[in-house]
């Protein structure tokens, strides 16, 4: 049979299908998403997270909080140099500087979310 392979991420890749012609009913229906966010916090003593095996820790403790499998995945990540600066806010320059230098202080976690419904994607 034939195939189609698309890369557009989730939000894009329903518009191109079906500007591409395709007519499948299931184009754009039955997304779901996964809220997640990075947080961190920075210690006086180094942390150096850095360090060791990546992605070494998930916490399953609040997984499950309604007995049907949702609540939240929490990850330790491994954040690199480069990630970590895209990801620190800009306040200006000696901010920005304070932040990187406290790069081995700092104490990333990753929490992810599983969906509960489903949406769709439609072009206005």
């Amino acid at each position: 049979g034939r195939g189609v392979v698309v890369a557009g991420g989730a939000l894009l890749t329903p518009l191109l299908l079906r500007r591409s012609g395709l007519k499948n009913p299931h184009i754009g229906r039955h997304l779901r998403l996964h809220p997640a966010m990075t947080i961190w916090g920075r210690f006086d003593e180094p942390i150096r997270f850095f360090e060791g095996a990546p992605m070494t820790t998930v916490s399953r403790v609040v997984e499950d909080q309604d007995g049907k499998g949702y609540g939240a995945k929490i990850w330790v990540p491994n954040l690199h140099p480069a990630t970590f600066a895209t990801l620190s806010p800009w306040h200006g320059p000696q901010e920005f500087k304070q932040a990187l230098a406290s790069y081995a202080h700092a104490a990333p976690l990753i929490s992810l979310v599983r969906d509960q419904g489903e949406g769709k994607v439609w072009e206005n």
